[in-house]
């Protein structure tokens, strides 16, 4: 980008991201306000919905982190979300004219807006579906002020950004995808075939993409799918990229440019070039992508894929590298894939199957179970002395070879979660899976410990410094762990599997989904002890003879995401923010 539009794109970064809030009272972004309606409502008004400003805040988070992501897959998309963010935003300023504020987050109102129908045809259309109006209609009276003034914060926000994205008509990431496609991407000596599969999160982006090489280029040779057109196509897309059709083999179509409705389920590889024009959300979607083309029957040795990264302000607020670089590897590390997909720095290594001298984590955890029963059984003296320590048990050990030198390990724990955490000499802290804190916190009967005297301030310091990373860490730092979780636990895949299915199906909104989707994650992060069991005993239920209602069963499912699911914006803690955690132990390692 040249100077303005690189100024114009970190200006905007900032006003989507820095939004104003307890922890942040200078924040100089974008309220979100259109999604808060329920946090402002006055003590006393009666409301039927679900956690008030919990589902604020949530649909807060969602959407600012999708215009990151619309801005980060293309300026067309970005524009468009800009200029559908105003509206709704103008729809409900108009509402306080009108003083009929509508908070009814079941429906689609803004949709409803968008169509043209007034406030009161809306009403009446939600009246018709079985709502009662008291439980969706309120007064402007009935809300804090503070909403809209903040409404008309974001208004005047979004008419500027509009206003200066509108005059953007250049866009140096499609000049690069159209150098590219004029020549490197169709060069015979990588692409014998004269194919190319392109895939965008957006479908904006797919329409923005077909445009410019129908319209600009003018190419006829150009087949967009969408989830509008997926079946209408399936045969066109068969007969012109699947090596493996049995009808006759077309070149009408040389390009599909796709949503990721084509990641899965069709063969399109008569292609072995990729271009992934956005990174997904999820990281699976780019080894389904991939796996579109790669597959038996190809024409070609070679599979090539190209991917734009996303801007490092982009990053920065949602990271999507990282996530998607942390998923891949983890799939590498388990299953042995022996090619690069997203990133140059993916380790990749060949595995041989049931090789004896691999190990995996439940090898090293049966051997520490050994162990541990082994002393409970040799030296129950031993075994009883070290039950029985005390809380907040602290030493100052000596490092061995070098290692974790002026740094402290520290075992945090409350009811429901545990934590291990090395904080460094720069008092920087991460935590630590449960077998490498082990690997450190073990010693030799013999080992004596140092006086605490010797590094009693950095040993305090440092332990502050584990516990608030503790309190205060959010959930989306977690993931370094979630690649370690045990999937071979029967318990936790029993878990995951009954919130993909059976609690998923039984919500009747996004909330709800988004609420089964959050506590997926925090079973496959390790995050509490508890959670995995409660939902095997319910999935235990629902095969009994007595399974609970779909009503019954969401109820149970929501009641676990209040107990689970932390407000995130007001605590940042993992455990709700209202327990004090307890220190177990903490060592200091030092010469």
């Amino acid at each position: 980008m040249d100077k303005g539009l690189a100024d114009l794109f970190a200006r905007t970064m900032v006003i989507l991201t820095d939004t104003r809030s307890d922890r942040n009272p200078d924040g100089e972004g974008l309220h979100y306000a259109r999604y808060r309606a329920v946090e402002f409502l006055k003590p006393g008004v009666p409301y039927k919905g679900k956690q008030g400003k919990q589902v604020a805040l949530l649909l807060t988070g969602i959407f600012r982190t999708h215009m990151v992501k619309r801005l980060e897959s293309s300026f067309k998309a970005f524009k468009e979300s800009l200029h559908t963010f105003l509206n709704i935003t103008q729809g409900m300023i108009k509402m306080f004219a009108e003083n009929k504020v509508l908070i009814a987050p079941d429906y689609n109102v803004k949709d409803l807006q968008s169509s043209g129908m007034s406030l009161d045809e809306i009403i009446q259309h939600i009246e018709n579906k079985g709502t009662n109006r008291d439980d969706f209609v309120f007064t402007s009276d009935q809300l804090n002020s503070e909403l809209l003034r903040m409404l008309q914060e974001d208004e005047q926000k979004l008419l500027i950004l509009c206003k200066e994205w509108d005059a953007v008509d250049n866009d140096p990431k499609l000049d690069v995808f159209v150098t590219m496609l004029q020549g490197e991407l169709f060069n015979p000596e990588i692409n014998s075939e004269g194919k190319l599969v392109v895939f965008s999160e957006s479908v904006d982006t797919v329409d923005y993409l077909f445009e410019t090489m129908t319209k600009c280029l003018g190419r006829t040779d150009v087949l967009k799918i969408t989830a509008a057109n997926r079946n209408q196509e399936r045969e066109r897309v068969a007969a012109n990229f699947d090596a493996n059709h049995n009808g006759k083999k077309l070149n009408d179509y040389n390009i599909i440019v796709t949503s990721d409705v084509l990641a899965e389920g069709v063969n399109l590889h008569r292609a072995n070039i990729i271009v992934n024009y956005d990174s997904p959300w999820n990281a699976s979607r780019l080894m389904q992508r991939n796996g579109r083309v790669n597959r038996i029957g190809s024409t070609s040795d070679l599979i090539y894929n190209y991917m734009f990264y996303p801007s490092k302000e982009g990053d920065e607020q949602i990271q999507l590298y990282s996530n998607a670089l942390i998923k891949l590897q983890g799939f590498h590390s388990a299953l042995g894939e022996d090619s690069q997909i997203y990133s140059h720095e993916e380790i990749v290594k060949e595995f041989e199957l049931f090789n004896k001298d691999v190990r995996d984590e439940n090898d090293e955890k049966l051997d520490l179970m050994r162990e541990v029963s082994d002393l409970r059984k040799n030296n129950p003296d031993l075994y009883e002395r070290i039950k029985n320590l005390p809380l907040k048990s602290r030493c100052v050990r000596s490092v061995v070879d070098g290692g974790h030198k002026d740094s402290t390990l520290a075992f945090i724990a409350s009811a429901d979660r545990i934590d291990y955490v090395l904080v460094d000499g720069a008092n920087n802290p991460r935590r630590l899976p449960f077998l490498d804190a082990v690997k450190i916190l073990k010693a030799d009967p013999s080992e004596k410990g140092k006086p605490i005297t010797i590094a009693e301030e950095r040993h305090f310091s440092q332990v502050r410094r584990a516990v608030e990373l503790y309190s205060y860490m959010q959930l989306t730092q977690d993931t370094s762990i979630s690649m370690r979780i045990n999937v071979h636990d029967k318990i936790v895949g029993g878990a995951l599997k009954f919130l993909r299915t059976e609690a998923a199906d039984a919500m009747n909104d996004e909330y709800g989904r988004e609420m089964c989707r959050r506590l997926k994650s925090l079973v496959e992060q390790g995050v509490y002890n508890t959670l995995p069991r409660q939902l095997s005993d319910m999935a235990k239920q629902q095969r009994s003879t007595t399974p609970m209602s779909k009503g019954e069963l969401e109820q149970r499912i929501m009641e676990l995401a209040d107990t689970y699911c932390p407000d995130i914006e007001e605590s940042g803690s993992g455990t709700g923010g209202n327990e004090t955690p307890d220190i177990i132990i903490s060592e200091t390692f030092t010469d």
